[in-house]
């Protein structure tokens, strides 16, 4: 073999290393989703609201928007996880996760996602502005985030911050997410209470 193949295959060698653990086996990502594996479709409310809701935007910040999950060790020490991701866009999946909340909460099959046809008023629109979905890995995951339901035939408008923290029954990353669906789902319990409360309040004397 002549100098410059032996360059080349060596060259071609480090390319590989990274791809490789000390075994010879490539490194193991794992993926997760927000949603449970098994759909609750028969956790539907017993009082159908007859509403119709739109869901977004909904927005992330930029620490959020990679594949990698994020946690924190300390207040200002930051870890992305390079293998732990989520199994799609993070910022579609809590869109959908809230928007089956909403059905499921409302008993009401009027729900859409933002953007919606023109043509298509929704009577609420809830926006969302995330500001922290993350945790320490074996204590607790954390949600902030602002909110404004608006609501098309009364023009009326509510907005507030929601803090929230959700212990962690088990250490890892799939307890996390767990965890921060858990979260999530109770803020979607909220927004439908709310949006109830006012559809179904008597009227003004």
């Amino acid at each position: 073999m002549s100098h410059p193949q032996r360059l080349i295959a060596v060259g071609c060698l480090l390319l590989l290393m990274p791809l490789f653990g000390c075994g010879g086996k490539a490194a193991t990502v794992n993926y997760y989703s927000l949603q449970a594996a098994t759909p609750q479709y028969d956790r539907r409310s017993e009082q159908p609201a007859a509403v119709s809701v739109g869901v977004g935007p909904v927005r992330l910040p930029q620490l959020l928007k990679r594949p990698q999950l994020v946690t924190r060790d300390d207040a200002y020490r930051v870890v992305h996880a390079e293998a732990d991701r989520w199994s799609g866009d993070l910022q579609e999946e809590i869109v959908y996760l809230l928007a089956d909340n909403l059905a499921r909460q409302l008993g009401s099959e009027q729900i859409v996602i933002f953007p919606w046809p023109s043509r298509l008023a929704p009577d609420w629109q809830l926006r969302v502005d995330i500001q922290r979905l993350d945790g320490v890995l074996g204590q607790a995951a954390y949600l902030e985030a602002r909110w404004v339901l608006s609501n098309r035939r009364e023009d009326l408008l509510l907005s507030g911050f929601k803090r929230s923290r959700e212990a962690l029954e088990q250490p890892g990353y799939q307890a996390l997410v767990a965890a921060q669906g858990r979260l999530l789902e109770r803020f979607g319990r909220e927004m439908a209470e709310r949006i109830r409360l006012r559809t179904t309040a008597p009227p003004p004397p």
